[in-house]
């Protein structure tokens, strides 16, 4: 039998980076304050301390393990990234709106409410549904808009381009560098791994592909569902084996983390066609010609909420991957045999 074993998860999980942030303040203040008593002692004493030769500034100079503490929490943290979360009608039905809020509690476990950004879109010219009161139910410093306009990659180029630098301008939120973009059934998990170490050591990578796994809201997956987990990370194998040969060709739709000013450019591109828009992003990344890439990080593996009923998957796959898998094929083919 095969068997795939993924990389395990970061060794500091929520919990644990809660409690480092916390010791770690504390050891130092002891540290302090031992420093102080020792400098009164040493006043008191009248002894001639010639031989020790060794400056004071060394004994308390920090040390290569603080270092490395500070590095790893940075690995895990969400520093210089913010969260822009597709809906679309996501409070229409009751177990839509349990949805939709459980992806906000769980965004809140990893990002900080300043940082996540609903990007709510619809047909009509006002929400035709309460996303903004369910919004604000989850945390009154979660942000959120509407674009009168229903689509998900308009409303993500609407945030990224305009309403994030008016918020930076007013001094409301700090000027991310990257954004993670998600569904509006996409709880993250608390140990959302984001490789600042290489996005800060190479610049070439514009895009995190984040392997994905079907499970269902009550987190008891029945047969159907777990048929598709096994799909899901075929496909998150397959982009890992794409990114280690040299660069994966596009992101889940679900989840990934791109650079905001490099999405900024594959949005003005980009098609706007629901159909496989996250295979669109990847081709006009692909089309640039250069040396920018996606690469894979398997750290985490990020649950989406997948269909448990035939008529759900039916729809899902016949309306929308069905018709994805015959336009984008065709178009990143025709990429391959008439580059532009």
């Amino acid at each position: 039998m095969f068997v795939v074993k993924w990389p395990k998860k970061p060794v500091f999980a929520e919990h644990m980076q809660e409690e480092l942030k916390a010791s770690i303040p504390k050891a130092i203040q002891e540290e302090e304050e031992e420093e102080k008593v020792h400098l009164q002692l040493d006043d008191d004493e009248e002894e001639d301390d010639d031989d020790d030769m060794t400056p004071r500034s060394m004994l308390t100079a920090p040390s290569d393990e603080s270092e490395t503490v500070d590095f790893v929490l940075s690995q895990g943290m969400t520093r210089e990234v913010c969260l822009m979360i597709a809906c679309h009608q996501s409070t229409m039905t009751e177990e839509r709106y349990e949805t939709f809020t459980a992806t906000l509690r769980a965004a809140l476990m990893v990002f900080p409410p300043s940082h996540i950004f609903v990007c709510d879109n619809g047909v009509s010219p006002i929400p035709v549904d309460d996303n903004q009161w369910a919004t604000q139910q989850v945390h009154p410093d979660i942000n959120y808009l509407y674009v009168p306009e229903g689509n998900k990659t308009f409303a993500f180029y609407w945030c990224n381009k305009y309403w994030i630098p008016y918020l930076v301008q007013n001094g409301r939120v700090t000027d991310f560098k990257y954004a993670v973009i998600i569904d509006d059934d996409v709880p993250l998990p608390p140990d959302l791994h984001i490789p600042h170490q290489l996005l800060d050591q190479n610049p070439n990578i514009k895009a995190v592909h984040f392997p994905i796994t079907a499970t269902t809201p009550d987190g008891k997956p029945n047969l159907l569902v777990q048929c598709q987990d096994i799909e899901y990370k075929i496909a998150g194998l397959h982009k890992l084996f794409q990114a280690t040969l040299a660069r994966s060709l596009s992101c889940h739709g679900a989840v990934a983390l791109w650079d905001r000013e490099t999405l900024d450019e594959i949005f003005y591109e980009h098609d706007t066609v629901f159909n496989g828009e996250d295979m669109y992003m990847g081709l006009s990344l692909l089309r640039k010609r250069d040396d920018s890439k996606i690469i894979s990080s398997a750290q985490a593996i990020v649950p989406t909420y997948a269909p448990d009923n035939w008529g759900m998957l039916f729809r899902q796959r016949v309306k929308s991957w069905d018709v994805t898998s015959h336009k984008k094929s065709f178009t990143y083919i025709w990429e391959i045999i008439n580059p532009r």
